[in-house]
C-alpha cells in the first residue's frame, strides 16, 4: 500500500512543527535542524500539491504570441474565474461571506502554481480541505478529530470549480438556451457576473483557454466566439442583476425624468433609473427617508459602472405594498 495524502498531511503537519519551534533559536543545530525541515516541509506539500483538484488553464491565439501575451488580459481572466468560482462556493457556504471580498478569497480562492511551458498556462488548485495554507491543521478536540480518508474529501472550492467549468463547457453549445440556463441554476448572480467580465476579458483579447483537469485527461476548449454567445445570453437573461436594499433620504423625483438619486447615510449618493409605474409612488416619497430595493447589473467591462434601477420603494419602517419586508442584501463588491 502506498504512501496516502493523509500520510503525507501528517508528514507535513510534523515538519511545520519542527521549523515553527526552532525558528529563531540560538543553538544552530536547533535551528539548522528547523531550516531543514521547512525545506523539506516545502517539497511535501508540492507532491501533495500534485494530486490536489484543479485546472490547467492555457491561453492562445488572439493576443496571446508564441508564449508572451498583455498581462493584464491574462491576470484580469486569471482573477475573475477565480471570483466565479469563490462566488458559487460562497453561496453553498452556511454563514456566506456577505461579498466575494479579500477575506472569502483567502478562504476559497484556487492556489496559483508558476506558470507551465507551452504558450501561456496557468495552473490552479483548490485548497486543501484539511488544513489551513499555513500548513496548521484545523483545531480538534478529544472526542473529534480529523477523518483518515482525506483522499475522497472534496471542498466547496472544488464543486464551485466543477460547475463553473460546466457552463463555460456548455456555452458551446447554446442554441436550446433553456436547456442550458436548467443545466447553470446552481450559479448564482454574483457568479455569473463574473463569469460575464471573464467572458468580455476573452472577446477583447479574441483568445482561447483550454481547461485541463489535473488529476484526470478531460479538457474542453473556450474561445472567443463562445465567451461573446455567454455574454449575450448573460445580459438577456440579466442572470448577473442582483436586488440590493439600500436606506437613506430619497432625492430628485419627478413626473418626466425618469432617474432618482438616494443618498445614504454613509454620506454617499447613488443613481439610477426609475420605471414608470414606480414614478408616482417616487414623487410622493421625495426627501423622504426610504428603503429602496434596487436591481444592479455591473458592467462587464468596468466594475465601476453599475447600472441601477429602482424595484421598489418604501417610506421607512413601512411594509411593501404585498405586505413583505424588501430583500436585506446589501449592495458590495460584486
Amino acid at each position: 500500500m502506498g504512501i496516502t495524502d493523509h500520510d503525507l498531511f501528517a508528514m507535513e503537519e510534523q515538519l511545520a512543527a519542527i521549523s515553527r519551534g526552532g525558528r529563531g533559536s540560538d543553538d544552530w543545530m536547533t535551528a539548522a535542524n528547523a531550516d531543514s525541515a521547512a525545506a523539506l516541509h516545502d517539497l511535501v506539500r508540492e507532491s501533495r500539491l500534485r494530486n490536489r483538484e484543479g485546472v490547467i488553464a492555457r491561453f492562445h491565439e488572439g493576443e496571446v504570441v508564441g508564449h508572451t501575451a498583455p498581462a493584464h488580459q491574462i491576470l484580469r481572466a486569471s482573477y475573475e474565474f477565480n471570483d466565479a468560482v469563490i462566488a458559487v462556493a460562497n453561496d453553498s457556504l452556511p454563514k456566506p461571506f456577505p461579498s466575494v471580498n479579500d477575506a472569502a478569497r483567502e478562504k476559497l480562492g484556487m492556489l496559483m502554481r508558476p506558470v507551465l511551458i507551452g504558450s501561456i498556462q496557468i495552473d490552479l488548485v483548490c485548497p486543501d480541505p484539511t488544513t489551513h495554507e499555513d500548513g496548521e491543521r484545523p483545531a480538534e478536540t478529544p472526542d473529534q478529530t480529523m477523518m483518515g480518508e482525506l483522499d475522497e474529501l472534496q471542498t466547496s472550492t472544488a464543486t464551485a470549480l466543477s460547475r463553473v467549468l460546466a457552463v463555460l463547457r456548455g456555452s458551446a453549445d447554446m442554441h436550446d438556451h433553456e436547456a442550458f440556463a436548467a443545466r447553470a441554476d446552481a450559479i448564482g448572480p454574483v457568479a455569473w457576473g463574473k463569469i460575464a467580465k471573464l467572458s468580455a476579458r476573452c472577446v477583447d483579447g479574441d483568445f482561447t483557454i483550454d481547461f485541463r483537469s489535473r488529476t484526470t485527461t478531460d479538457w474542453f476548449s473556450f474561445s472567443p466566439a463562445q465567451a461573446s454567445a455567454l455574454r449575450t445570453f448573460i445580459r438577456q437573461r440579466e442572470l448577473s442583476t442582483i436586488n440590493a436594499t439600500y436606506s437613506g433620504k430619497w432625492r430628485t423625483a419627478s413626473s418626466v425624468r425618469s432617474v432618482f438619486d438616494l443618498d445614504l447615510d454613509d454620506g454617499t449618493r447613488i443613481s439610477g433609473t426609475v420605471p414608470k409605474d414606480l414614478r408616482a409612488r417616487s414623487i410622493a416619497l421625495i426627501e423622504h427617508r426610504v428603503t429602496a430595493v434596487i436591481a444592479e447589473t455591473s458592467a462587464d467591462d468596468d466594475d465601476t459602472r453599475i447600472k441601477r434601477v429602482l424595484v421598489d420603494i418604501t417610506e421607512e419602517g413601512d411594509l411593501t405594498p404585498e405586505g413583505k419586508q424588501p430583500d436585506t442584501a446589501r449592495g458590495g463588491d460584486r
